[in-house]
């Protein structure tokens, strides 16, 4: 049920249902804004888990008569609408604990409170690790997303924590202040996890690290002239290269396809992470 890409997108589903449910209760009975944060952030990571789960199901769908490079870059959408989400949330976190801060107004917290939040610290920690394993072994934009996001809940409510412990201590305002922390690492989230579906669905050439090491795979064919026109793009976090290449000397048809064949699979074996390569031949 939680294996793979698709039971990752299950397992966060299932903890935020859990989570959304022990903040809830101690908002209710703290009326804690930092908390109320971290709940609303919940909520959307709840959202976001329900879009990866259908975004992951229908990026994974063959291509088709309408869509002819297939449906991964749906992933990208799903995951910069969650992320989207996450930074209205946090603009209207600031807004009201600047209210509070500026109002004074004060909550009251039990031991029970602490005790529930202590249990929101520790679940994210296991998802965390739990994503991190995940998205090492089968990739993926939403993953990726929802890993980032989950390091921040780690953080978000640890401040949360320590907010509510010193409110109870006699300093109200420690819990608006948590707001502001849980609010400025929700912008970072989003400011961090949006870079790669944005440079995906843009066709953003990878990295110069990347490019060098295409290069000089192909360069060191020794089947070939040269080459030109060399483009490359990430889908779902693998590269697409396009390369126009020069043969040496004049060879018949079918040596011409055993020479871009044995291109491509060099290609593959020097460069990790390739999902396609389209090789056009000049003279």
């Amino acid at each position: 049920m939680f294996k793979g890409r698709l039971g990752a997108a299950n397992a966060i589903v299932v903890v935020n249902v859990a989570l959304l449910a022990i903040k809830a209760y101690v908002a209710l009975l703290t009326g804690s804004i930092s908390v109320l944060a971290t709940m609303a952030d919940s909520c959307f990571d709840l959202l976001g888990g329900l879009l990866a789960h259908f975004g992951i199901k229908q990026g994974s769908a063959r291509r088709d008569a309408d869509h002819n490079y297939g449906h991964e870059q749906i992933e990208n959408l799903f995951s910069l609408g969650q992320l989207a989400l996450i930074g209205v949330t946090a603009l209207l976190v600031v807004l009201e604990a600047l209210r509070r801060l500026y109002y004074g107004e004060a909550i009251t917290v039990a031991g029970a409170d602490l005790a529930l939040m202590a249990i929101a610290v520790v679940a994210p920690v296991g998802l965390y690790f739990y994503l991190s394993r995940e998205h090492e072994e089968h990739g993926g934009a939403a993953l990726d997303a929802a890993k980032n996001n989950y390091f921040s809940d780690i953080l978000q409510n640890s401040a949360v924590l320590v907010g509510l412990f010193f409110s109870q201590m006699g300093m109200p305002q420690a819990d608006s202040f948590a707001a502001l922390i849980v609010a400025a690492l929700m912008f970072r989230v989003v400011v961090i996890a949006s870079k790669r579906p944005v440079d995906e669905l843009l066709d953003a050439s990878p990295s110069p690290e990347k490019m060098r090491e295409i290069r000089a795979s192909i360069s060191s064919f020794k089947g070939i002239r040269g080459f030109e026109n060399l483009r490359v793009r990430t889908i779902d976090g693998k590269v697409c290269i396009d390369v126009r290449v020069r043969l040496t000397g004049k060879t018949s048809l079918a040596q011409t396809r055993k020479t871009v064949d044995a291109l491509k699979a060099k290609i593959r074996k020097d460069v990790p992470g390739v999902k396609e390569v389209l090789v056009e031949v000049t003279a």
